[in-house]
């Protein structure tokens, strides 16, 4: 069901990453800063999905937490989460062009 993007995704947030980064979506576009275009490409199609499917807070907290990520959101919080990734990964994906 996932794509091997999103565990590196998840291994990238870290318990230090919103202490590395000024923000969560600074930490986003410097994790696909490196990768290759089509990478990028496949996570934001990935978010872009799980959103379009309008699952539940609870849903998306249980997605987000099954990339492993060490930063987990509530319900409550983790739409936010996946619409400042998408945000974070379509500016990479325009500064990639």
């Amino acid at each position: 069901m996932y794509p091997e993007i999103w565990f590196e995704l998840g291994n990238y947030s870290h318990q230090n990453f919103l202490i590395q980064f000024p923000d969560f979506k600074s930490g986003i576009i410097d994790f696909c800063r490196d990768l290759p275009a089509d990478q990028v490409n496949e996570l934001y199609l990935f978010i872009d999905r799980v959103l379009e499917a309008n699952y539940d807070g609870d849903k998306l907290a249980e997605i987000w937490e099954d990339s492993g990520a060490q930063i987990l959101f509530e319900a409550q919080s983790a739409e936010a989460a996946f619409e400042v990734t998408k945000a974070a990964l379509k500016k990479c994906r325009l500064d990639d062009t």
